[in-house]
C-alpha cells in the first residue's frame, strides 16, 4: 500500500487533527487505527482546536504540519454538521498540503460510532441517523446516557465494538470507505 512505502520499514505515523480532541479522539483514533493496521496513531492536543472554522484554517494548519514534520499522514477528520460547504473547504486545505487527508462526518464523528450499534437506536433506521442534523443530541446523547461509561462519555467503551464490525462501518458510512481508499492509495 501507497502508506506502506511511504513509511518504509517503520510504523507508518498518523497525525489525527480533530475540532473536538477531547471526546472525538475516543471515536477516531480506534477507527483509523483499524483503516491502517499497525500504525501509531497521535491526536493533536497542542493546540487545541475549538471547532471545524479553527480545524480548516490555512494558517492553523500550515503550523500544525510544519511543526511536525515526523508524521508520514495528518488526517483532518471533522463534523459536517448539515453545512454542505464544508466538503469545499476541507478539499482546499488537503490539495495545500500532500501529506494531509481529511473526511467530513455525516454528520457528526458520533454517527460513526452509532454504526456499529444499531441495535442500541430503539428501533430507529440508520439512514434516519445519518439524515439528522444533530445525531450528537438527537441519538448519540441517549445512548451514551444508557450504555457508555467513562473516557469520551463513553465513546471509548462504545467502540470496542469497532473489533470484528470495521465492514459494518464502512458500509454504513460510505465517507470512511472513501478515506480508506485515500489512505491505501495508489
Amino acid at each position: 500500500a501507497a502508506l506502506d512505502r511511504l513509511a518504509g520499514a517503520r510504523p507508518v505515523k498518523v497525525l489525527l487533527i480533530l475540532e473536538d480532541p477531547v471526546n472525538d479522539q475516543f471515536i477516531a483514533k480506534p477507527i483509523v487505527e483499524a483503516l491502517i493496521p499497525g500504525a501509531r496513531v497521535e491526536v493533536l492536543t497542542n493546540p487545541r482546536l475549538r471547532g471545524w472554522a479553527q480545524a480548516l484554517d490555512a494558517d492553523t494548519l500550515r503550523g500544525i504540519v510544519a511543526g511536525r514534520p515526523m508524521f508520514d499522514r495528518y488526517l483532518l477528520l471533522l463534523d459536517r454538521d448539515c453545512d454542505s460547504t464544508r466538503q469545499g473547504k476541507l478539499d482546499a486545505r488537503t490539495d495545500e498540503h500532500a501529506r494531509v487527508a481529511g473526511c467530513l462526518a455525516i454528520e457528526e464523528l458520533e454517527v460513526w460510532m452509532l454504526a456499529i450499534h444499531q441495535d442500541k437506536l430503539g428501533g430507529v433506521g440508520f439512514s434516519e441517523v445519518r439524515q439528522e442534523c444533530h445525531p450528537k443530541e438527537r441519538f448519540a446523547a441517549p445512548v451514551l446516557a444508557e450504555h457508555g461509561a467513562g473516557p469520551g462519555g463513553g465513546r471509548k467503551h462504545l467502540m470496542r465494538a469497532l473489533s470484528g464490525n470495521l465492514s459494518t462501518l464502512l458500509s454504513r458510512c460510505p465517507e470512511l470507505k472513501q478515506l480508506q481508499g485515500v489512505l491505501q492509495g495508489p
